[in-house]
C-alpha cells in the first residue's frame, strides 16, 4: 500500500509504513509525520511509538508548542521542515500533488515526547482523539464539533485527565475548555446532555483510589468547574495524600500531572493538611499534660519533678487521685500509640534523631497496616479527627471516676469547655470543631 490520504478528517485509516513496520494513522491530509513516543517505557523495556500523519497548518493553528517549534526562524526542526516540502514539491510539482501522491516515508518526521499519562489508558485511542480536536481549531463555528465533542464527553475520568495533560502539554488547552463549555445556546439550553452530563459526573465522584480523585482535581480544574474543585479539594485535604508523605513507587520514571498540580495548589492543599494534623497534634498534647505527662522534650534537660504543681484532674470521692490521673495517662498513652498511632515513644539515649518517614513497625491486634503489601506512614487527618473524637467523650470531672473506666471516656470538664463541648453528644461535637478547621475552602480558580 502507497499510503496515499483518503481525505476524511473526521475518520483515522490506518496504514502500513516501511519505517519499522509500525502503522501510521492518517488523521487529515498531512504533510509531515509525529512519532509519539510514550514517556514509560513498557514491560518488555520498549518505549512504545505511535505514529501520526496530520497537517502542520492545523497543528500550528491549534498549539503553541508547533507554532513555535515548526518556525523556520527559530528552530531547527522549523529549517528542516521547510526544505522537507520544497523537495516534495519539486518532485511532484506542487505541494497539493504531494500530499496525494507522496508516500508515508517520503514525508518529514518528527519525535514527539509524550508527558506521563495514565496506565489505564489506550494511548492510540487518545492520540486519536487528541488530534482530532487539533483539527476543530480550523471551524470558527463551535458547533461544528458537536459530534465529537459528545463523544469526548463520554470519556472514562481517567481517559479525560489524560487528554488534558495533553493538550496542557502542548499548549491546547483552550480547545478543551470550548468542547466542554455548557453555557445556553440562543434556541434556549444546551442541547448537549453529555458535556452536562460530565460536570455532574464530577461533583458526584465518589472513590476511595487516590490517583481517581486526583484525575477529577485535575479535570474540574481545567475546566473551571468551583463547586467539583472545592468538593474534590475538600475530601483530598481530610484524607491526605501519598505524595504528601513521600511514598512513591520505586522506579517510576515520571509521574503525571495530577500528582503535583499547577500553580501553587497542590502546596496550598499540603499546608491545609499539615494545620489539621498540628491542631490534632497539639490537642491530643494538651490532654496528656492535662493528666501529667511530662512537657519536656529530648533535647532539654530532664528534670525529677515538674517546675509546677498540676491539677489533678480525677476526683475519688472528696480527694483528688493522683493514682487515678497516672491510670488515664497509661490509658491515654496506650490508645494514642497503638490504635490512633498518633503518638510513638522513643528513648531519650540515642544521639540520633528516629526516622519518621520510614512508617510505624510495631505489631498489635489492632493494626490493619502491618499486613503483607501495605505501606503506613502516618495516620491521615480524617483517622486522627476520628480518634481523637472518641476521646473527646463528655464526663464531669467531679464525677466518682471507677479505675476501670477508660480514659476516652473520661476527660474532664475543662478540655471540653474550651470548645463548647457540654453534653453527651461530645463525639459529634469533637468532630464538628475538627471539621471546621477545612471546612471553608476559599476558590483557587480565579
Amino acid at each position: 500500500m502507497d499510503g496515499r490520504v483518503s481525505g476524511s478528517n473526521s475518520q483515522a485509516t490506518t496504514l502500513s509504513s516501511g519505517v519499522a513496520d509500525i502503522p501510521c494513522t492518517v488523521i487529515a491530509q498531512g504533510d509531515l509525520v509525529l512519532n509519539c513516543v510514550s514517556a514509560a517505557r513498557s514491560p518488555s523495556g520498549k518505549r512504545v511509538i505511535s505514529r501520526f500523519r496530520t497537517s502542520s497548518a492545523i497543528l500550528r493553528k491549534s498549539c503553541d508548542y508547533f507554532q513555535v517549534l515548526l518556525d523556520p526562524t527559530k528552530f531547527q526542526e522549523g529549517r528542516t521542515f521547510l526544505e522537507s516540502k520544497k523537495r516534495l514539491e519539486a518532485r511532484y510539482g506542487s505541494v497539493e500533488s504531494a500530499l496525494y501522491q507522496a508516500k508515508i516515508d517520503e514525508l518529514p518526521e518528527f519525535t514527539l515526547e509524550l508527558p506521563p499519562l495514565s496506565p489505564k489508558v489506550t494511548r492510540h485511542a487518545l492520540l486519536c482523539d487528541f488530534f482530532a480536536l487539533l483539527a476543530t481549531a480550523e471551524d470558527d463555528d463551535p458547533a461544528s464539533g458537536q459530534a465529537l465533542y459528545e463523544d469526548i464527553a463520554k470519556r472514562p475520568i481517567f481517559f479525560l485527565a489524560s487528554l488534558v495533560a495533553l493538550l496542557d502539554r502542548y499548549g491546547a488547552l483552550h480547545l478543551f475548555k470550548r468542547a466542554m463549555s455548557i453555557e445556553n445556546t440562543d434556541d434556549g439550553p444546551c442541547v448537549m446532555p453529555e458535556r452536562r452530563r460530565l460536570r455532574d459526573r464530577l461533583r458526584t465522584f465518589r472513590s476511595h483510589e487516590e490517583e481517581r480523585l486526583r484525575e477529577v482535581v485535575f479535570l474540574a480544574y481545567s475546566i473551571h468547574d468551583q463547586k467539583a474543585f472545592a468538593f474534590l479539594t475538600h475530601r483530598l485535604v481530610v484524607d491526605g495524600s501519598r505524595m504528601w508523605r513521600r511514598i512513591v513507587d520505586e522506579g517510576q520514571s515520571g509521574i503525571p500531572i495530577w500528582w503535583q498540580l499547577p500553580g501553587v495548589i497542590e502546596q496550598e492543599l499540603e499546608f491545609r493538611n499539615q494545620c489539621i494534623l498540628d491542631t490534632i497534634s497539639d490537642y491530643q498534647s494538651h490532654l496528656l499534660c492535662a493528666f501529667g505527662a511530662s512537657t519536656t522534650t529530648s533535647k532539654q534537660k530532664t528534670t525529677s519533678l515538674p517546675s509546677t504543681k498540676r491539677e489533678l484532674q480525677c476526683r475519688r470521692v472528696y480527694e483528688n487521685s493522683r493514682a487515678c490521673d497516672s491510670f488515664h495517662l497509661g490509658e491515654m498513652i496506650h490508645f494514642f500509640s497503638t490504635r490512633a498511632k498518633t503518638l510513638e515513644l522513643q528513648s531519650t539515649l540515642s544521639n540520633h534523631e528516629p526516622d519518621y518517614d520510614a512508617g510505624y513497625t510495631t505489631e498489635n491486634e489492632f493494626d490493619d497496616s502491618n499486613k503483607p503489601g501495605s505501606t503506613h506512614a502516618r495516620p491521615d487527618a480524617a483517622s486522627a479527627a476520628v480518634s481523637l473524637a472518641c476521646l473527646t467523650a463528655y464526663k464531669d470531672s467531679r464525677k466518682v471516676v471507677k479505675p476501670s473506666e477508660y480514659v476516652y471516656s473520661t476527660i474532664p470538664n475543662l478540655v471540653c469547655e474550651g470548645h463548647g463541648i457540654t453534653t453527651r453528644s461530645a463525639t459529634r461535637k469533637a468532630c464538628q470543631f475538627v471539621a471546621a478547621l477545612y471546612n471553608q475552602l476559599p476558590a483557587l480558580i480565579q
